[in-house]
């Protein structure tokens, strides 16, 4: 699927222990089954990376900010108070109108290094990301650090 080029966008994805669902800038809910569902592993948490489905062609042609993982699923108004007009909230602005998004968060990477590659650090638990090809940042939003 492509969207928009050259615009922000948020993509909430999340799994009720049957179906797999999609949400685009707050648009439309797409979802599908999934057969068997997740099993727990110590498989790395992949970002802009196919996994293990190779025959997907890996590369990323894009840029990635913000990401959030949490072990529940958002409400609907936390996943509009997040997209906000297609305007974005950073961490602390979110957790200050919604103090729920707390809850059952398990990390918070902003990748918003100013330059060279990221570190990947997790602000909020203590799940460091990896780098894998090098990827390089460019400057563009500037997030808060607690």
């Amino acid at each position: 699927a492509t969207g928009p080029t050259n615009n922000w966008q948020l993509a909430a994805c999340w799994y009720d222990g049957t179906n797999y669902y999609i949400q685009i800038n707050n648009g439309t809910i797409v979802s599908a089954a999934l057969a068997g569902g997740f099993t727990s592993n110590t498989t790395d948490f992949r970002i802009g990376a196919p996994g293990t489905l190779q025959s997907i062609d890996p590369s990323w042609n894009g840029q990635a900010g913000r990401m959030w993982r949490w072990s529940r699923v958002l409400t609907t108004d936390e996943r509009t108070l997040l997209y906000n007009s297609g305007n974005g909230r950073s961490f602390l602005e979110a957790i200050y109108y919604s103090p729920s998004l707390l809850n059952e968060l398990v990390s918070y990477w902003p990748l918003n290094e100013l330059s060279g590659t990221s570190d990947g650090r997790d602000l909020y638990g203590t799940n460091t990301l990896i780098a894998n090809n090098s990827p390089t940042v460019e400057a563009g939003i500037i997030e808060e650090i607690l």
